[in-house]
């Protein structure tokens, strides 16, 4: 039985709303694809492809999906986070089909929490500022990454005691980064923000796999970004990163900030093919 659960969040508050199946598959059955969102669209549900706002609005989800709890060949938790184009993927579009089908005997639970507008700080504990910079917008210039931990203790929930066979972070942020006095920081940050996890988890073999931001700006800072992020993608053997230039553009979207439509499902695509291809390079 493949089970949702959706939150909205802000950078304020955390709303969550739950729902989880009645139905209870047969004595080794595989599940089937159930869900509820807390719009109460039908995005994600069998058949059905979410659109418009619909789409755009995924900051969070927990699914169960594949084989039964322990029923499994291997246990696959998967770990996505990151800003607004994190959020903007469901990955119930094409993230969880692909896996689905190259991992048919597996049991796969995925983790999303993304919150928009946010620089790394809020998920490395290590970060500090450079010199005197602090920032215009907020008073805590420095860490305190509360996504983060949010985003473990949503992990742990799931998995319980268990043991997963292998575990993949997906990362989709950098944006808030691309600027004079963060851009500096991105690389050791991100280094950082990997070795965490590993640490946090007590599992060095996981694997991540990094969404370069796309080419909605040219400036120093904002490269300085994307150079960070594949540079540390090919520098650690359990990392891959995934190209986004290209799902940006459209009739309607010319290099704009954020993805189109049908660019959020190709991103879903990349992340599964990197994402397979580091479990099997295992």
């Amino acid at each position: 039985m493949r089970k949702e659960i959706l939150g909205v969040v802000s950078a304020v508050c955390f709303i969550s709303a739950v729902a989880f199946s009645q139905e209870t598959p047969k004595s080794g059955e595989k599940s089937g694809p159930v869900t509820n969102q807390s719009e109460k669209a039908k995005a994600g549900a069998p058949g059905v492809q979410p659109s418009g706002n619909e789409r755009g609005r995924m900051p969070d989800q927990v699914i169960h999906a594949g084989r039964k709890e322990g029923q499994g060949k291997a246990m696959r938790l998967l770990i996505l986070s990151g800003q607004s184009n994190m959020a903007g993927m469901n990955a119930l579009v094409s993230y969880l089909p692909a896996l689905e089908k190259a991992l048919p005997d597996d049991e796969l639970i995925i983790v999303k929490h993304s919150i928009s507008g946010q620089p790394i700080r809020y998920w490395y504990k290590g970060w500090e500022p450079v010199g005197g910079w602090k920032s215009e917008k907020e008073k805590v210039a420095s860490g305190g990454n509360r996504i983060y931990v949010r985003l473990m203790e949503m992990g742990r929930a799931e998995i319980k005691e268990r043991r997963p066979d292998s575990i993949t972070f997906v990362w989709m942020q950098g944006e808030a980064d691309g600027v004079k006095g963060q851009s500096e920081l991105y690389e050791q940050s991100l280094r950082g923000l990997i070795l965490q996890l590993r640490e946090d988890m007590k599992r060095p073999d996981i694997t991540a796999v990094i969404g370069r931001i796309n080419d909605y700006q040219t400036d120093e800072y904002w490269n300085q970004v994307r150079e960070a992020e594949v540079k540390v993608a090919e520098e650690d053997p359990l990392c891959a990163w995934v190209d986004t230039d290209d799902l940006n553009n459209g009739k309607r979207n010319s290099n704009g900030l954020h993805f189109l439509a049908e660019g959020y499902k190709v991103l879903g695509e990349r992340f599964a093919e990197k994402t397979l291809m580091l479990i099997r390079k295992k």
